[in-house]
């Protein structure tokens, strides 16, 4: 009873441990490289957020905004930029 029980516990873990991995990478979306900077990327999840996090500043004056392209592209100038500054900072000591 006791052998029995402990090979179907085997395999219904031998089942989960195989399950598992494949619903795992279904659930996580891939994030996309915007841009690379020397040694660092700038993720597009990254870009998304400072976009929205502009957009969220400027509620109510949407009209002041440029179009939704030529926003990303400033905003991923400016990403850019800070990378840059940052790894010039930490190159300097």
């Amino acid at each position: 009873m006791t052998k029995t029980l402990s090979a179907v516990l085997a395999t219904l873990l031998a089942f989960a441990g195989v399950s598992a991995p494949v619903a795992a990478q279904q659930a996580q979306p891939l994030d996309r490289i915007a841009a690379v900077v020397d040694e660092d990327v700038i993720l597009q999840s990254e870009l998304q957020r400072a976009v929205n996090n502009i957009k969220s500043q400027y509620a109510g004056r949407e009209h002041q905004l440029p179009p939704q392209g030529v926003l990303e592209r400033q905003v991923l100038e400016r990403l850019v930029l800070v990378k840059l500054q940052v790894a010039r900072a930490e190159s300097s000591g």
